[in-house]
Formats: structure tokens, sequence, C-alpha cells
């Protein structure tokens, strides 16, 4: 039992002494942290031999600190042809030869352990040796020399034959071909090349959190298209999926994974260009359409901007397209304030209104702090400001520093949760809202019931009084078209209620005698009246029947409704029916006193005549109610309002009679004036006597002119002569404003 301590300590110690060693070992190192020579041209013996005093080799020292790569286009290698920015053509590739070395420590290669070399980014073609040894080669070349597979790669790691290496001094060599023109052609140096243990430099800069990451953006934004095609409207949700989408290319493409998929870095290069170009805009219209709605003038105007890049990048050469590029990079901060301006406006109002609903409490920071967390500007800025800051930081590396570093794949990681949040706030709101929606579902679902229970009461009301009414039931609209009509009109009229919707009602006025111009003009002159003094009319008139020539006698009654905020006329067409007591009926004598109106004649003519049935019949009844009409029409227009036979002439023929008649109702001479009716009913005869008020008329000539009138169908003046047609007896008094009408009923 006492030796169990022993031999722990013992174990312990052992471990300790074989892991000191490989501490000791002073990895990784950096084969061009110093002095770098290089030359045009390549040949084998030039990845061993040191360059000594050879004049050809030229030298980058080791304290060129501002040189982060070895170039042709700068970082310390003298320059090749010069050419202008924005030329598009392409210039014939030229070759160059690296050489630096490196110290490897004593036990650095023992162990089994495998060393690698990590390189940041190399272009275009080029080869690695190390010791004389090619450990390396991403040379392809045409027959004629020219490139036929472009290389240009990042985050390049391989491991290195243990034979190639040796303890002490190390030679590298570096044969690069390349465009030199074209910024990328080189190798970075320092820092960016590294030798180390293969594993570690494969753990250290591993992919697989990353591309899990982007990978979740490329999710993201197919689930925000399939949003889109779900709810057209949402329009957001279109502009969101294809900026997270688009971004997942360009982070894809600047990836070991995406060299190793597409072989030709030229055309993963104009991918990664060309899906940069498209963030500004999308992310814009996204953020448009959210904050206000609507995309506006800036975000159409930066998308064909952007629209015009792309076209820059895909038909010209690689340099080209950097030049391309460099325009971007350096007009990104425009878009990139106008979108920062938008987020903060946003904020602000918000804030605002945060502040006014809930007064002082809290004052503005508590407004500040409640919009940030709780509302869409809010969460958007949180999400949008490390986006932007990354993306700036990743934008001044990659034109001064170049270390590759793109935050901006995390920062966009912040935006998505930020999205994340406004998502979940807005389902936090609808739920709520449902919740809500739920607690009244049932109030509504009761009162619903009500509701529907007396609507069933109601429709069995409509029913009874429209649907099962003998009464004629209609609306009109403001123009005096029928808009709907009941089933009754089929039984008085024989017309189909069809037929009648959107017919002027006018033209249902019977149109078979002389005065139907009067009686239309005298429904219009009521409908007149209910528009103005908005209350009830009522009058008599004949219809139109499908029945042959006969038109169908009904009392008709008007008024003005509103339904549904829209006015609307509500009419009403009985029928004029027998009255069950005239088989009771022996005599009757009555007395009436009337104004100068039209309407007043009409209506008194039927009041007048409606007991004649009980001795004549139908037909003779209306013929005596027209004869009579036109004879208190006579007292009243030629009599109290001495109208003549010309002026009524004259104003019947330019359709104004009814305004020539108010006209001379209001005159002061005439407005006093009066008609009297008397009436007397046995059941031999009626008689009536109509006395107006006016001078009288030489009634002796007029019945001499009777001929005259007859010959030249005037559309008026016949009243007399129908009245003598009509009527048994009429004679007039000496002065002419007074006539007997008397109709003997025979045996």
């Amino acid at each position: 039992m006492r030796r169990a301590p022993k031999q722990i300590v013992a174990a312990i110690a052992g471990i300790v002494a074989w892991l000191v060693p490989l501490a000791l070992v002073a990895l990784p190192v950096r084969p061009m942290a110093g002095d770098v020579h290089y030359r045009d041209g390549f040949s084998p013996s030039w990845t061993t031999a040191a360059p000594a005093d050879d004049p050809a080799w030229r030298l980058v020292p080791a304290d060129l600190r501002h040189c982060t790569a070895v170039r042709l286009t700068g970082g310390g290698v003298a320059r090749y042809p010069s050419r202008t920015a924005f030329t598009p053509w392409k210039f014939p590739p030229v070759e160059f030869t690296l050489r630096s070395s490196f110290e490897l420590p004593a036990g650095a290669t023992g162990g089994g352990r495998i060393l690698g070399l990590y390189i940041s980014q190399i272009a275009e073609n080029w080869e690695v040796f190390v010791n004389g040894a090619l450990v390396r080669s991403e040379m392809h070349r045409g027959p004629d020399g020219a490139i036929a597979q472009h290389r240009d790669l990042r985050f390049v790691r391989f491991p290195l034959h243990p034979g190639a290496l040796r303890e002490g001094r190390n030679e590298l060599a570096v044969r690069i071909v390349g465009d030199p023109t074209f910024i990328d052609t080189g190798v970075f140096r320092r820092s960016q090349m590294v030798v180390d243990d293969y594993q570690a430099i494969l753990k250290r800069h591993a992919e697989t959190v990353y591309l899990s990451l982007i990978t979740l953006y490329l999710f993201v934004g197919i689930y925000h298209l399939f949003l889109f095609l779900m709810r057209r409207e949402e329009r957001f949700n279109l502009f969101f999926g294809l900026f997270t989408c688009m971004l997942f290319v360009y982070l894809y493409s600047r990836t070991f994974s995406a060299q190793e998929l597409i072989p030709d870095t030229n055309i993963l290069r104009r991918i990664e260009f060309v899906s940069l170009f498209t963030l500004f805009p999308l992310v814009g219209a996204f953020l448009d359409l959210v904050l206000r709605g609507r995309v506006c003038r800036f975000t159409v105007g930066n998308a064909i901007a952007s629209g015009v890049l792309v076209c820059g990048v895909v038909p010209f050469s690689l340099a080209f397209a950097v030049d391309v590029l460099r325009v971007w990079q350096f007009t990104a901060p425009v878009p990139l304030a106008v979108i920062l301006y938008r987020m903060v406006r946003s904020l602000v109002d918000m804030v605002r209104e945060q502040r006014d609903r809930d007064g002082a409490r809290g004052g503005t920071g508590a407004a500040f702090l409640r919009s940030l967390v709780r509302t869409v500007p809010g969460n958007l800025f949180l999400g949008g400001m490390i986006m932007i800051a990354f993306t700036g930081f990743d934008i001044v590396d990659a034109v001064f520093f170049n270390r590759n570093v793109i935050l901006v794949r995390y920062g966009f990681f912040v935006f998505v949760i930020g999205i994340t949040i406004v998502l979940a706030n807005r389902f936090r709101q609808v739920h709520e809202r449902v919740e809500e929606l739920n607690r009244d579902l049932g109030q509504k679902l009761d009162e619903l019931g009500e509701a529907s229970r007396a609507i069933s009461l109601s429709e069995e009301k409509y029913k009874h009084l429209v649907e099962d009414t003998r009464d004629v039931i209609f609306t009109l609209d403001t123009a005096l078209q029928v808009e709907t009509i009941n089933r009754a009109v089929y039984d008085h009229l024989r017309i189909e209620p069809s037929q009648l919707i959107g017919a002027p009602f006018i033209s249902l006025i019977y149109a078979g005698t002389e005065d139907t111009a009067l009686s239309r003009q005298i429904a219009q002159e009521k409908l007149a009246e209910l528009f103005h003094a908005n209350e009830p009319v009522r009058f008599a008139a004949a219809l139109n029947s499908a029945i042959g020539q006969e038109p169908k006698e009904m009392m008709l009654r008007f008024e003005m409704i509103t339904i549904g905020g829209k006015n609307q006329i509500l009419g009403k067409a009985t029928g004029i029916e027998e009255d069950f007591l005239l088989r009771h009926f022996v005599a009757e004598r009555q007395r009436y006193e009337i104004g100068n109106y039209i309407t007043s004649a009409d209506e008194l003519s039927m009041r007048l005549t409606r007991n004649c049935v009980r001795f004549l019949d139908a037909r003779n009844v209306k013929y005596l109610r027209i004869a009579l009409r036109e004879m208190i029409l006579n007292a009243i227009e030629h009599g109290n309002l001495c109208i003549t036979f010309n002026e009524k002439t004259e104003a019947i023929a330019n359709d104004c009679y009814l305004q020539f008649i108010a006209q001379r109702r209001a005159d002061p001479r005439y407005r006093d004036r009066t008609v009297v009716v008397e009436y007397s009913l046995n059941g031999r005869r009626v008689a009536y006597r109509i006395t107006d008020q006016g001078p009288g008329f030489d009634h002796a000539g007029f019945m001499a002119r009777m001929r005259e009138v007859n010959e030249n169908l005037m559309v008026h003046g016949r009243g007399i002569m129908m009245a003598k047609n009509i009527f048994t007896r009429v004679r007039f008094n000496q002065a002419g404003n007074r006539v007997y009408l008397v109709k003997t009923f025979q045996e």
C-alpha cells in the first residue's frame, strides 16, 4: 500500500519528462518573417542555392514593416509593366521566384510529428519548394504558357514531408506565375505564412464552425423566401431572404472549401464580387419595407449602381474587377450611412412615441431602453449597428491592412439574432392579439347567436311585410331608377320583377292618353317635393300593365330612407280596391275648397268618383274621374290663375308647364284664390258644381271653336268637350266661372 504513491509519482515524472521536450520546441516558425529575395524567372537550382552575391536577386528586407505581402504590384517588389486603372484587357503572365529561410529547432520533426505549412493567400499559379523538394504545386498552364486555371487561394494548408525538412536552417522557395497587374499575384509573408504542427494548423484554421454558421444564413434565407411565396404581400421576406442567401454565397466563396469545390478561382472571385455588390441594395430594401412600408428612391438608385458594378465585374479581366471592387469599397460608406440614418431616425421616432405614451414615467432613457428591446426599430438598430461596425472594419481591412479577419461573418450572426427578436416580438404581439380575440370570440358567438335569431325573425317579418303582402313594395335610387321590387308587382301588373330592375320609375306611369305628359309631370313634381321637404308624399296614378293596353289605377306613397349610408326612396303601390261598405251606400253630399294645385285636382277627382262604382262600371267611373279632373283643372288654370290658351300651349311645348303654374300661383294677384267643388250622389245621378274666383270666360264662343281644337289636334283644350261626352248635362253660369255637371245612371 505504501508503494502506490511512489508509483504514481514516478508515472507523473515520466509523462512530464516526455512532454517537456515537446513544449520546448519553438513552434510555430514564420518562414518569411526575415529577409526575402526575389528575381525574375525560375530555375530548379534556385530552390537550393543561396542568393549569395548574385545581383539578379533583389532584396525585400525584414524591417520593411508595411510590406505584409510580396506582390508584383507593390509590397517591395519592383513594378512590372504599368497598368492604367480600368484597363479591361488581360496582360501576359510573368514568372518570378521568392527565396527565404527558416530555422527548425531540434526535435521539431521528431516523435512522429507531421509539420505543415499555412499560407494566408497566394496567387495565381504557384509551386512551393523546401530544401529543393517540391512540396505543393498549383501550376496549371497551357502549351502557350498562358494560365489555364487560376489558383488564387486563401487559407492554404498542406502537410510537409518529413524528408524535405531538417533541423536547423531550411531553404524555402516559391515559384509564382501570374498577371503582373493583378494585385493578388504574389504571396503573404510574416504572420501570414506559418510552419507548425499540421494538426495544430488544421485545428486553428478549421472551417467546421464557420461553415455551420454561414449555412445557417442559407437556411434562414430559404425560410424567408418560402414565407414570401406563402404571403406575397410581405415583400420584406423576399429581400431579407435574398440578402441572407447572397451573404451566404459571399462568405462561402471566401472559404477553403469553396476553392476546393470550384478549382478555377477566377470564377470564384467574380461570384464573390457579384454577391458582395448586391448586399447593400437588398438589406436597404428590407429595412425600407419593415420600417416604412415601401422601398425608397435611394435604395432603388443604389440597386441600379450595384447593377452597373456587376456588369463591370463579369465580362472583363480580374484586374479590372478589382478596380470595380475598389469603387464599391470607397462608395460603400454612403449606403452604410443612409442605412444607419434610417435606423436611428426610426428608433428616435419610436422613443418619442414610447415617451408620449408613458408620459413622464422613466423619462427619455427608459423610453429608449424599452424601444431598444421591445420594438422593431430598436431590435434592428442593435443588430444593424454591430453589423455596420463589423462591415466597416472589413472594408478598412481589405483596403489598408489585408488581414482577412472578416468580422462580418460574426456580425451578421448578431444581426440574425436581432431579426429573430423582431419576429419573436411580432409573434408575441400576434399571440396576445389572438388570445384577446379568443376572449372576445365567446362573447361574439353569443351575440352572433342572438343576432342570428334576430335576423331570422327579421327575415320572417320581411317576408311577411314585403314578400307576402299584396302591396307593391319597391326602392328607387336618387336617379329614380328601380333597385328592388317585390313579387306583388306581377299580381297587379303582370310584369316580372326582374324586368323592372334598373328601369326609370316614370316609365311605369301609363302612357296611353293625351294627359300622359301631365300625369308624369305631376309624379315628378311630387317626387321633387319629396327631395325638397324630405317628407313622405302620396298620389294616385295609372300604371302600365302587361295585360293588353289596360292601365292599373294605384295609390303611390314615397318616403326617403338611408340604408348603409346610402340614400334611397322607399315606395309602396296600393291597389284601389272596392269598399265593402258600398253595398250599403244610399246617397251623400259634400263640399270641398282647394287651392290652386294640380295634385289637389287629381286627388279630389278620385275622391269624388270613388263611390260611383256603386252605380257605374269601372270603365265609366274612370272616364268620369278624368272628365271631372279636367273641369277642376280648368277652374284652377284658366279661372283662378287666368292662364290663356296660348300661354298654356307655349308652356307645354317648352316642357315647363308645372313651373309656369307655380309662378302664377305665387303671384299676389292669384295666390289667395280657391276653387269650391260641391258634390251630390244618389241612386239616380251624380252632380258636381265647380266654382272658381276668376273673371269667367266666353263659354258660348269657346263651344263654337271646339271643332277647330279637335281638327288641329291640340294637346289641351279638350276638357270641356270630354265633359260634354261623359256627363249627361254640362251648364255654365252667365259669367263662366261656375259649371254644373250631371251624370244620370241608367235603370
